[in-house]
């Protein structure tokens, strides 16, 4: 079963066993590379076990060592915390004793967390203007793990590495074993206000506290603030007592008691609980993280944060993308069939208000157009700005590089330790982003996306990503956030207005869509010949020929439009692609095409014309 039972979390995990099984695999070999530490570790475990002592330094040696300590404090209080990082290590070449050995491991183990909340709070404005290349912020994290649990494991009562391995385990979002990581160390040392503090952090993030955005020492705002919105807003959803098929979930768990026996503990009988609702798991589905709630609580509570609700781990997942987990769904219809048949009622029964509250509201809506504005608190999908229909909200992290439409393909090669964290998340859940460009005014980025999903991911041995993608479907940004140095948007399904049949507009479709067909074939017939040459030209035109893939039918203008600007933008690369996209109307953008492709038409054709094939 999941660790979705409740927000108290699982029974407290034994540090003390991470340290152990860490300490005990260290002694071994070195890993490989330039960094001493292992080495150092290795050297000093030795030692410690076989009660042995290490050997005393020599003036020149620990002048040495101290010089180079003090250059990595004094860089760390500079902020240019990679710099101090390479000093500790710089000083672990000297080091013999344990107690420096631990000390340095910890000092760098607080540099590279501090290394990685910087990356996460870097704005993503600055990092468009100016790129980093360096390891991802996970990346970061998980090396001051390891240097934590290794300082931990040559100094076990020491409160301060305690602290250090909290830092760690809270940039990776591992919020239960941080709070164990500070509990432990306050046992140590029960008035290290340092450790308070970043206790309290690290529950009010677990509580869901909206107003936390502090985190602890070399944590960040990662998982600080994560909202007690996914857990409120699903609370309102399935869970919600509306209606004679609700029922209370005292009721429900004595219903489950008679069906486990009357020896059955209290926790067998949560186990089957949904966190969110307090009610018998209905259709459940379960995270990335590995946690499990009832379907339409999850969904709803991702409409309001992008992290799980139990252990507020990040979460790129679309509200109705996961599938229900069929394994568990059928253990519980046969073990409760009663209490589940009343909870598949009750979700139907829910299903029904919910239709009848968005007629409501679309009604109320019409009213406010046709009369003196909406009716506060309408909700429910409307027509969006310009005219086109607007659909389910999604949110979606997005990549600001350039523009592409739907069906296009793209290859990316990640190396900022931004994305590089963002593609870890999204591999995790949907496979799914938005890929937009940047702007030079105060909109920061263009209002439209295109939802590009990645159909191909290669993690190279320097920690990038090599991707491939393929637009699927354009998207209007309604607003944009900052998480972890990245932006995520909420976004509504764009689509083009129809025109109603008989009208001038929808009659002169299909000679306007035959216009610009003509035309593309044109340019495709000059471009032919090219193809079949030798050289890089010639392989750049081979790729363009090969990605436009099959042309939809003029019938289904919308979508040829959509293909045969995909053509242009590759045809020719001074077309503006924000345009096009944002376009709600298909004559419009038909018209944009045949005046683009006319001019180059009218220029000598595609002769001489430069690809630009991604």
């Amino acid at each position: 079963m999941s660790e979705g039972g409740g927000l108290g979390g699982p029974p407290r995990a034994s540090v003390d066993r991470l340290v152990a099984e860490v300490f005990a695999n260290g002694a071994g070999a070195p890993d490989e590379g330039a960094d001493p530490a292992p080495r150092a570790f290795a050297r000093v475990s030795s030692l410690k076990s076989e009660g042995g002592v290490a050997t005393e330094l020599t003036p020149e040696e620990r002048e040495a060592l101290d010089g180079a300590k003090g250059r990595g404090d004094r860089l760390c209080r500079s902020e240019l915390f990679g710099e101090g990082a390479a000093a500790y290590t710089e000083a672990l070449r000297w080091a013999r004793a344990a107690e420096d050995v631990a000390a340095l491991l910890a000092a760098r183990s607080g540099a590279y967390s501090s290394l990685s909340r910087s990356y996460r709070s870097r704005s993503a404005r600055r990092s468009e203007c100016a790129a980093l290349f360096d390891l991802d912020p996970t990346s970061l994290a998980q090396m001051a793990l390891r240097d934590a649990t290794k300082a931990l494991g040559l100094r076990p009562e020491w409160a301060e590495a305690r602290g250090k391995l909290a830092a760690a385990l809270f940039l990776l979002e591992r919020f239960h074993e941080a709070r164990d990581a500070l509990l432990e160390g306050l046992e140590a040392e029960p008035t290290n206000t340092q450790l308070q503090a970043s206790l309290r952090e690290v529950q009010a993030v677990l509580a869901g506290d909206p107003d936390t955005g502090a985190a602890p020492e070399g944590a960040g705002p990662a998982a600080a603030g994560a909202g007690a919105g996914a857990a409120a807003g699903a609370g309102a959803g399935l869970g919600s007592p509306t209606g004679p098929a609700a029922a209370s979930p005292a009721g429900a768990a004595a219903k489950r008691q008679r069906s486990l026996g009357a020896g059955a503990a209290r926790g067998a009988i949560d186990d089957w609980d949904c966190a969110l609702c307090a009610k018998l798991l209905f259709e459940p589905v379960t995270t990335p993280c590995g946690h499990t709630f009832c379907r339409e609580c999850f969904a709803r509570a991702m409409d309001h944060k992008p992290r799980c609700p139990y252990c507020r781990a990040v979460l790129h997942v679309a509200r109705d993308a996961l599938p229900v987990t069929i394994t568990l769904a059928s253990i519980l219809s046969a073990s409760f069939p009663e209490e589940y048949e009343e909870r598949r009622r009750e979700a139907r029964g829910e299903g029904a208000h919910e239709a009848a509250a968005a007629a409501a509201a679309g009604e109320a809506g019409a009213l406010g157009r046709s009369g003196s504005g909406p009716a506060p608190g309408a909700a429910g999908p409307g027509p969006g700005p310009g005219g086109a229909p607007a659909g389910p909200i999604v949110s979606l992290p997005l990549f600001v590089m350039q523009l592409i439409l739907p069906g296009e393909s793209i290859a990316l090669n990640i190396f900022e330790p931004r994305y590089r964290l963002m593609v870890r998340r999204v591999m995790e859940g949907s496979r799914r982003l938005g890929m937009t460009q940047a702007r030079r005014d105060d909109r920061e980025i263009e209002g439209v996306c295109v939802e590009a999903e990645i159909v191909e991911c290669q993690a190279q041995p320097d920690g990038r990503y090599y991707l491939e993608l393929v637009g699927r479907r354009r998207l209007r940004i309604l607003n944009h956030t900052e998480l972890d140095g990245y932006r995520v948007a909420r976004c509504e399904p764009l689509q083009d207005l129809t025109p109603a049949p008989g009208t001038p507009e929808h009659s002169a479709l299909p000679e306007l869509a035959s216009q610009v067909a003509g035309q593309l074939d044109s340019i495709l017939t000059q471009l032919r010949p090219l193809a079949a040459a030798n050289g890089r030209l010639a392989g750049r035109v081979r790729a363009l020929l090969g990605s436009l893939g099959e042309r939809p039918p003029l019938e289904q203008a919308e979508k040829f439009s959509l293909w045969a600007a995909t053509a242009a933008c590759s045809l020719l690369p001074e077309l503006p692609r924000a345009p096009l996209l944002g376009l709600t109307d298909t004559t419009q953008r038909l018209r944009a095409l045949r005046e683009a492709f006319g001019a180059r038409l009218a220029a000598g054709g595609a002769a001489g014309g430069g690809c630009s094939i991604m």
